[in-house]
């Protein structure tokens, strides 16, 4: 069974949201301007920062949230960068794979807040 959970961001710092695959993502825009967000695969060590540093995926990058609107990610566009079928590995060592690594979340700006609703699957 999906398990359905809710985030709500606030600050600069990464928020870790754990590897098992998304099947579902929103995040709305409760700020009063555009927000900015980040979404990362990385270690999990770098949960509480505000950069990423080694072997990291960056899946969002700056991607700007308007006041009021909420970015849907539903499972179509998720399928290939949230399964754990796949090996994600580093451009400087292409078949070295990822391990120890969750999603990472965060805001781009310190005074932004964002609500984020989760939809994860079974790890298989």
């Amino acid at each position: 069974m999906a398990k359905v959970e809710i985030v709500s961001l606030s600050g600069t710092n990464f928020v870790d949201l754990g590897s098992n695959p998304i099947e579902y993502m929103s995040i709305c825009n409760t700020h009063s301007a555009a927000i900015t967000v980040i979404l990362a695969y990385a270690n999990t060590s770098l949960a509480t920062g505000t950069s990423l540093s080694g072997d990291h995926a960056e899946l969002l990058h700056d991607v700007s949230i308007p006041v009021g609107v909420t970015l849907v990610l539903e499972e179509e566009l998720l399928d290939f960068a949230f399964k754990r079928s796949v090996n994600v590995t580093t451009t400087a060592a292409p078949t070295t794979p990822l391990t120890s690594k969750s999603f990472l979340l965060r805001l781009s700006s310190g005074g932004s807040t964002a609500d984020v609703i989760i939809k994860k699957g079974k790890i298989s």
